[in-house]
């Protein structure tokens, strides 16, 4: 697939930079799911199911997040040569991205 610059994105260092995003996607949620399993714990839920039905939440959740974050990351110039991820807006570049992939993980999930 090229992007706008005429970059491949399927190269060696692009598709290494996509696994680690992947990674910390799957480990951030991953660490939301624990924490609110934890809440669910402290506020006296009394479900002997209730760590499978997390997992489940889980992997039923980074089925539809990883995707949608990689298409939003992608369509953002995050592994191309976009234009304002290479400047001084790059923070501003990620915090859409993530703010995109999670948005649309949410509408796809409810």
């Amino acid at each position: 697939m090229k992007s706008r610059f005429n970059v491949s994105i399927w190269n060696g260092p692009s598709l290494l930079r996509i696994l680690a995003d992947m990674i910390m996607l799957a480990g951030s949620y991953g660490l939301m799911m624990f924490f609110r399993y934890v809440l669910a714990l402290k506020s006296g839920i009394d479900n002997p199911n209730l760590l499978s039905l997390f997992v489940e939440y889980y992997w039923h959740g980074l089925l539809i997040l990883l995707p949608c974050c990689l298409i939003a990351f992608i369509s953002l110039g995050f592994y191309g040569r976009g234009r304002y991820y290479r400047s001084k807006f790059k923070v501003l570049v990620v915090f859409q991205g993530l703010t995109i992939g999670y948005l649309a993980t949410g509408f796809f999930v409810f």
